[in-house]
Parts: C-alpha cells; sequence; structure tokens
C-alpha cells in the first residue's frame, strides 16, 4: 500500500451549492437546454412538456400511448436472447422486415431491448396483443409501439450542440 498524500486543496469535491450564484440566465446548465426552469424543476430530462406529437422523437405520438405503427419495441430481453430468438416468435404473426437486438458499443452486451420490424401494421398490432407478458428466456417482456419512426443518428459520445 502506498502513503501517497493528494496536494493541499484538492482533497475534495466542489457541491454544486457551492458554486457561485450571479443570475439565473447566466447560467443555462441550471436548468437544461431550454432554460427556465418554470414549475420549480429542472427542465433537462423532462419526458413531457414538448409538442403534443411527440417532438423531439421522430414523431410517433405520445409516450404513455404510442400509435399504432409497424415498428414493435420489445424490453425487458435477457442477455442471451438473440435475433433469432424473436424472429422465430414473431413470425408467427406476420411476415418480418427485419429484427434487431440492440447491443451495446463497447461491451458488445445487449443492452435488454429489441426493434420488430412488420411489413403489415395489422401484423404488429396482433404481435403486440399476443406477445405483451410473454416469457422469453426466463424474462418476462413487455411490447410497445415504437415511438420513433427510424434509427436515431449515431453520435460521437460527447454533446455536439442541438440538432440543426
Amino acid at each position: 500500500m502506498s502513503s501517497r498524500r493528494r496536494p493541499p486543496g484538492n482533497d475534495r469535491r466542489v457541491r454544486q451549492s457551492e458554486l457561485p450564484v450571479e443570475g439565473e440566465a447566466d447560467q443555462p446548465w441550471r436548468f437544461g437546454p431550454r432554460g427556465g426552469g418554470g414549475g420549480g424543476g429542472s427542465s433537462f430530462n423532462s419526458r413531457g412538456g414538448g409538442g403534443g406529437s411527440g417532438s423531439g422523437n421522430g414523431g410517433g405520438g405520445d409516450l404513455d400511448n404510442p400509435a399504432p405503427s409497424k415498428v414493435l419495441g420489445v424490453f425487458g430481453l435477457s442477455l442471451y436472447t438473440v435475433d433469432r430468438d424473436l424472429r422465430d416468435i414473431f413470425t408467427r404473426y406476420g411476415k418480418l422486415a427485419d429484427v434487431q437486438v440492440v447491443y451495446d458499443r463497447k461491451t458488445g452486451r445487449s443492452r435488454g431491448f429489441a426493434f420488430v420490424y412488420f411489413e403489415n401494421i395489422d401484423d404488429s398490432k396482433e404481435a403486440k396483443e399476443n406477445c405483451h407478458g410473454m416469457e422469453i428466456d426466463g424474462r418476462k417482456i413487455r411490447v410497445d409501439y415504437s415511438i420513433t419512426q427510424r434509427a436515431h443518428t449515431p453520435t460521437p459520445g460527447i454533446y455536439m450542440g442541438r440538432p440543426t
């Protein structure tokens, strides 16, 4: 065990409450990207508040009650569930265009959710009704309509400013 010591003055982290406060308008980070924090809270991670038809998420309806679409999101998957497992299950309800399990780039492990693309919206409706709550690889899954209409644009892993 080493007996190195930290230099004086670097032995604790600065708390946000200790940062100098001049004026709320001078600190856009305090209230998130939209400025103003109306309602006494931060709007940085709020899920509501946008336009009525899913502003900022590709336009597929609201988060609680997404509009029916050909794309289903399958959530709560086991780390061991792969595309082929989902394809075998969902082809019972109609012809599939694609199945994509989402993997973490760094680790290569499943992130626990996938997207199933149907060719017909009626098939996706039937699959959602029949597969919601089903157990796959020991995990009970949740199936919902996707709220995005296309894949998100990849980012470099750092904030590059508001998309234009």
